[in-house]
């Protein structure tokens, strides 16, 4: 990929919106990758490109904890990678000393302030009891398509499991309609109404069934031995976790808030579990994102760079 000396300026902005997050997130994500290497004379003249190349590699030997004769940054692109970067540190003698898996957050300086350090989608099964889709295919998808006058045949509930968990509105009649017939007129406040009320009626009777062995493991495989690499558009922030920070502990108790979140605790977070629809509300990809936020107590693996 290519640069402007203008592309530097996303490192120095919030974001110019929340629909070209992700696009504006993979530019950055490869502007890191080409910083691993020696600075061009072209941009290491640009004040903005120094201090980032600068700032940069000071959080890369805090991360790996000496010197480095040369680091390689890899983009991990995909589902199967919980991280984004892949570093690879090499000595004096050109010998690989150390790999550190990398996850970038633009514009925040504590996990506390990031929306999500993962998402599970509801097929994941999260909950024991019964699948979020399910439920709703049974109790709320009706009544949402009688609001938008969808006349045309609805999946069976085997049907319905292929097609809900994709991105991909035209892999059946019924998802394109309630897709296309979203904006109009009052539809979008009247159907988020079914939704939301779907879900807050589902966490009422199904919250307690979370598999809180499932989440721990997923939390350990995923966020274990990661690094993550916070830019709060000055300098970075290194954040990991512990073991410990990653146990939820059933015997804590389990609370709802909002009639969209459940909140478990660990030791030292509490993870919030935010049950909402990737891909437009009530139409296609039930998900939860989850959040970690201290629990009064500061941040004990957060360093200033």
């Amino acid at each position: 990929m290519s640069f402007t000396h203008e592309s530097i300026q996303l490192f120095y902005t919030k974001g110019s919106s929340k629909g070209a997050n992700d696009a504006e997130n993979k530019v950055r994500e490869s502007i890191l990758v080409f910083l691993a290497n020696p600075l061009p004379a072209e941009y290491a003249d640009n004040a903005q490109w120094a201090h980032l190349y600068t700032r940069f590699h000071d959080a890369l030997r805090t991360i790996c904890g000496q010197e480095y004769s040369r680091v390689d940054v890899k983009k991990m692109a995909g589902r199967a990678h919980n991280y984004d970067l892949l570093a690879t540190f090499y000595g004096a003698d050109d010998t690989q000393f150390h790999v550190a898996k990398l996850e970038f957050k633009h514009n925040c300086s504590s996990l506390d302030k990031s929306p999500q350090i993962l998402s599970l989608q509801d097929r994941f099964a999260l909950i024991t009891a019964v699948s979020y889709a399910k439920y709703y295919y049974e109790t709320g998808l009706d009544t949402y398509l009688s609001t938008i006058h969808y006349a045309g045949a609805k999946p069976t509930l085997e049907e319905y499991f292929a097609i809900v968990s994709g991105t991909e509105y035209s892999r059946c009649p019924m998802t394109q309609y309630m897709y296309d017939i979203e904006g109009a007129g009052d539809n979008k406040k009247r159907c988020t109404a079914i939704v939301k009320e779907s879900i807050d009626s589902y966490l009422e009777k199904y919250a307690r069934f979370v598999d809180i062995d499932k989440l721990n493991a997923k939390l350990m495989d995923s966020q274990m031995d990661k690094y993550f690499l916070l830019w709060d558009l000055d300098k970075f922030w290194i954040h990991t976790y512990s073991e410990s920070d990653l146990r939820i502990c059933g015997d804590y108790g389990m609370t709802v808030k909002n009639k969209n979140t459940i909140v478990l605790l660990s030791d030292k977070y509490e993870y919030h579990l935010l049950l909402r629809w990737r891909n437009h509300s009530g139409i296609l990809n039930p998900a939860w994102q989850i959040k970690a936020i201290t629990r009064k107590v500061p941040l004990t693996s957060k360093s200033g760079i």
